[in-house]
């Protein structure tokens, strides 16, 4: 790929352009660039207006963003300080569980029969809670999730703790990026998650990342994956905008 460095007009940082590249923004200093292209390999960039949905969505720290060689990678890990609380919660209830069972294992050759059975099926329910929790609190610490744009393909894939992930899909069935919220109702209050969705050219929607605790991280996500694909922003019925 023929690739030509030139100087962003506005504060001189180079800039990488691509065959057929009409448009960028500095990844330094934000500006709208224009690319005119004369004979041979002249190549002028100018500052041109940004419109209102040009403009850049800010991305928070934890997002990480690497656009290089006409492909786009987008991470972020799971980690949050609430999950050092579920791995004392997670140590405290698995450890009573042990405790139950070895009591049930050391008075089970004295019980009749009955009741040994309930005391190992009883706690059944509490085992289940506690691998689900232990299984979750394990991929909030080590889990990160990557969206890649490369070889024609979108793709969202969560690891190294298996997660369920959408099927990758080819970026010319991609006819829209957008978020949606949900809404959810607790004793402690009210709390939102946040979806990023991707809508193809047949009208299907896939959601590409679920329950995401911060706005701000989905709505940059969405607007980072139109950029790159040049989708123009368009709304969608129950998009949050922000």
């Amino acid at each position: 790929m023929n690739v030509i460095t030139r100087n962003c007009p506005r504060c001189n940082a180079p800039l990488d352009i691509e065959p057929q590249q009409t448009r960028l923004e500095c990844g330094y200093c934000g500006c709208a660039v224009g690319v005119v292209r004369g004979s041979g390999q002249s190549v002028e960039l100018t500052e041109r207006p940004q419109a209102a949905h040009e403009r850049i969505v800010p991305c928070p720290d934890s997002v990480h963003i690497d656009e290089q060689g006409g492909g786009l990678t987008i991470w972020w890990r799971w980690f949050q300080p609430v999950l050092i609380f579920l791995v004392f919660f997670c140590l405290a209830w698995n450890a009573f569980l042990l405790v139950w069972y070895g009591m049930a294992v050391g008075f089970g050759g004295f019980a009749p029969w009955p009741v040994r059975l309930l005391m190992f099926v009883f706690p059944l329910a509490h085992v289940a809670v506690g691998v689900g929790l232990s299984y979750f609190t394990l991929a909030g610490l080590l889990n990160t999730t990557r969206i890649t744009c490369d070889a024609g393909m979108l793709q969202v894939t969560h690891g190294p703790v298996p997660w369920k992930q959408p099927q990758p899909t080819l970026v010319d069935d991609v006819d829209q990026i957008y978020v949606t919220q949900t809404a959810h109702n607790s004793d402690n209050g009210r709390s939102f998650g946040y979806t990023l969705n991707l809508l193809d050219r047949d009208g299907n929607k896939t959601e590409l990342v679920k329950r995401l605790t911060d706005s701000d991280k989905a709505l940059c996500v969405a607007d980072r994956l139109r950029r790159h694909l040049n989708i123009e922003h368009r709304p969608v019925a129950g998009e949050f905008t922000g």
